[in-house]
This record gives C-alpha cells, sequence and structure tokens, in this order.
C-alpha cells in the first residue's frame, strides 16, 4: 500500500503566493517518504497577493482531498510516477504548510501560524477541518529552546532552495546543509538578523568564489514531545537526492544540479545525510550522474565515529536542548561507522576526483552549568587518504557561523575551499 501524506503547500511566487496541494508517498513505509508529489486530477492553485482571506483559505481546503487509487501524480520535473497502487490517507495529515523564502525561524518544524495576521491557523482552519472529512490539525508546536523572538517565528525553507545566482551564471554548485536541531538559514546565521546569513553575504565577494551558485537544503531536524521526528539519515538523504535530480529553481524552470561541479559543506550530522546520499546515489543508476557531479564535499564537526560514539550523539542532543529524547537511536541503528565504512567504499573509486575536508572544533560548548567539546577530534575526522584535517577556534555551535569576512574562521574555511578546487 501507498501511503499519501497529503499537504496543502504555500508557495511565494512573482505574482504573490500560490497554493497547490501535494504529497509524501510512503511506498508503504510509514515515515520514509520517497516523494514529493503533485496530484494531477485535482491540483490547487490560488495565488494572492499578500495574506488570503478566510473565505479564500476555506475555498483552498475545500478543493483538497485525499489521494485515491488511479490517481496520477507528478514529480518536480513533470514526468508521470507510477507504482504507487493502492492508496490511503493517514488519519491526520492534511495540514498547511508555510513556506517563506528563507526566513529564520527557531527550528525546522511545521509551522501552523500565520506570518502576517499573526493568528494561529488552527483557529482560522478550526471550522474547515471540522467539515473537511473529519480531518484535524496536528497539535500545535511548542516555541524551541533559545528562542527569543516575540513575534511569530519564520520558517525556514525546506528541501534544495537557491538562494543565490551570478548574473554572469556560475560555474559551481555550492550545497548547505544544517545538523540536528538546525535549519536552512538559522544554523548558517550568526544572528536572527536574515543579514548574517554568511553564505549569500560573504561568499559572492570571493573573488574565487564569485561564479558559484549557493543552495541550502532544509529537513525537520527538530525533536519535541508532542511529535518526535520519526525519519531518519536514511530518510533525509533519498529526499536530497531525490531533490537534486528534479528540483525546480526559482523561475519554475529545472535547477540542473549536477550540470557544474557540487561541493557540500555540512555541519554536525547534515554530514552524514550527505554521506548517506553519496552512498545510496553510487549504487542507484538513476541518480548516479549527479553523485559523479559531487567534488568536494566539506564537513564541520560531523561524527563521523570515534572511540565514545554514545557519549557524542548525547551530547549532541543536550546541545540542541533535547536531551531525553531517543530519537538518535536512529543514527545507532543506522550505524554511523556503517556509514563511513560504506561511505570509504564507495568514494574509494572516485578518489581521484572527490575531495575531502574536515574541520574539527577547540572551543568547549556549554551545557548547562558544564562545558565539553561535543565532537572531539578523533570523531571528526575520517582517516581517508587524500584528506584535509583543520582545527576551528570555534565550539559546536558556532564553527558554521561568521561575524565577518575577516573571520579567522571564514578565512580558513575559504582557503579551504580554494584547496578543494572551489
Amino acid at each position: 500500500m501507498c501511503v499519501m501524506n497529503i499537504y496543502i503547500d504555500r508557495y511565494p511566487n512573482g505574482q504573490g503566493v500560490e497554493y497547490r496541494q501535494t504529497a509524501y508517498c510512503q511506498n508503504g513505509q510509514p515515515g520514509r517518504p520517497c516523494h514529493r508529489l503533485s496530484i494531477v486530477e485535482n491540483p490547487v492553485r490560488a495565488v494572492q497577493s499578500g495574506e488570503p482571506t478566510t473565505e479564500q483559505l476555506e475555498q483552498i481546503m475545500n478543493n483538497a482531498r485525499p489521494a485515491a487509487a488511479g490517481d496520477t501524480f507528478l514529480d518536480p520535473r513533470g514526468q508521470a510516477v507510477s507504482g504507487c497502487g493502492e492508496t490511503s490517507l493517514s488519519p491526520e495529515a492534511l495540514t498547511l504548510e508555510t513556506l517563506p523564502p528563507g526566513g529564520d525561524d527557531s527550528e525546522s518544524e511545521r509551522s501552523e501560524v500565520s506570518r502576517n495576521s499573526g493568528r494561529p491557523l488552527s483557529k482560522k482552519f478550526s471550522k474547515i477541518f471540522s467539515k473537511s472529512r473529519g480531518l484535524t490539525l496536528p497539535p500545535k508546536f511548542p516555541k524551541s529552546r533559545g528562542d527569543t523572538t516575540q513575534d511569530i517565528p519564520r520558517r525556514d525553507p525546506l528541501g534544495l532552495t537557491i538562494t543565490y545566482t551570478p548574473k554572469k551564471g556560475y560555474k559551481v554548485d555550492i550545497i548547505f546543509v544544517h545538523g540536528l536541531g538546525g535549519s536552512s538559514r538559522r544554523t548558517w546565521s550568526k544572528s536572527q538578523d536574515r543579514d548574517s546569513f554568511w553564505p549569500e553575504l560573504f561568499l559572492p565577494r570571493e573573488p574565487t568564489l564569485s561564479e558559484a551558485r549557493i543552495s541550502t537544503f532544509g529537513y525537520n531536524s527538530e525533536l519535541n514531545s508532542i511529535s518526535p521526528s520519526i525519519l531518519s539519515v536514511h530518510d533525509f538523504a533519498k529526499s536530497l537526492l531525490f531533490d537534486l535530480k528534479y528540483a525546480n529553481g526559482t523561475d519554475g524552470e529545472a535547477a540542473e544540479y549536477g550540470s557544474k561541479p557540487i561541493v557540500f559543506i555540512a555541519h554536525s550530522l547534515g554530514g552524514l545525510i550527505v554521506k548517506k546520499a553519496y552512498i545510496l546515489g553510487s549504487v542507484d543508476e538513476s541518480f548516479r550522474d549527479v553523485v559523479s557531479s559531487v567534488k568536494s564535499i566539506v564537513f564541520l564537526a560531523t561524527p563521523h565515529g570515534g572511540s565514545d560514539l554514545s557519549r557524542t550523539l548525547a551530547d549532541l542532543l543536550s546541545v540542541t536542548g533535547r536531551p531525553k529524547y531517543t530519537n538518535v537511536a536512529h543514527l545507532k541503528d543506522q550505524s554511523i561507522s556503517q556509514i563511513n565504512e560504506e561511505f570509504r567504499h564507495v568514494s574509494g573509486g572516485h578518489m581521484s576526483d572527490l575531495k575531502l575536508a574536515s574541520f574539527y572544533e577547540t572551543r568547549a560548548t556549554s551545557l548547562g552549568v558544564q562545558k565539553t567539546l561535543i565532537v572531539r577530534k578523533d570523531a571528526a575526522v575520517l582517516n581517508q587518504p587524500g584528506e584535509v584535517v583543520a582545527p576551528m577556534d570555534a565550539d559546536h555551535r558556532n564553527i558554521c557561523k561568521f561575524d565577518s569576512r575577516d573571520d579567522p574562521n571564514y578565512r580558513t574555511l575559504q582557503k579551504l575551499l580554494a584547496v578543494c578546487g572551489v
């Protein structure tokens, strides 16, 4: 059975805001989405300038429906997807997902609030959902630890998002992947100010990087007591591969990842997602062309292994403010060391082309009254031939955040990118 989780997604475009009905195909494996698809028979498209009215939202919701047997689904490139088989709707799958262009909300969780109106969408939609096939909104998520914003937080983009394209064209793709408890823009920002998103602010000003297209990959990395994530590194890696193959750019055309060399910069557990995506793509002919375009991977405090992996994972949970959650068991089950060995095997044949660089933290991270190194050097190094290894004068939280182009840590990374051939 193919369980289709239906969403009404909100996308900004040049004319305002577009809403369309999409779905996650789980291929009979709960919590393992393999496709994000548009329903052909009943697309929901409503373009608005600004925030829609309650009546307009009600019309959108009334047009939405659960997936049904016999539906045709399109992937992001407009190709029909077959083999979905019998379909059914999971109990609380119909939600409104808000995807503004950028933003810096406190975590990568699904937000059920209206940015402009300042009112929870759950109130606005309560009557609509009550008469819409008995479906209800999932519970509201609490604000994340450390969120000091007084107003409604903005949501960082999920999936692959192009944040900068050189006007004269680009020669390389640089893709940033955040870690556990992070998000696609906030992880790379020194403060809540969007202008502190350094990849877009600094890299285009570097002579050696001015021809790089910059993208982020966001995924739901948040853990909370109401709706703990049931996805794993494997799922996020598949999602990354799918986006690389089929993602569209800001103009609606194919993003064409893989047509130019790709460089990944990954923080913490984001490095495991990149490695797993590389592994999966190397053994899958449909994604092998994209993976072959990956020329460099830069790891920032990624736990590749080490002598005390359990302690490292426990400390990572403490950094995110979720020490009591056991979702990291997914990482243990998949075995970080196994991912490392598989990565070593599949990358070995391309070692002359694939350049690897690993940074490790040298400052202790505050965990309440204590301070500790989260990912120690022995865990942050792959120990592969040709790997560039370098320390960074930062703790685990700030190894991926820079104050300015004169920040010594940024200069170290920028020079390393040059060594990697970017």
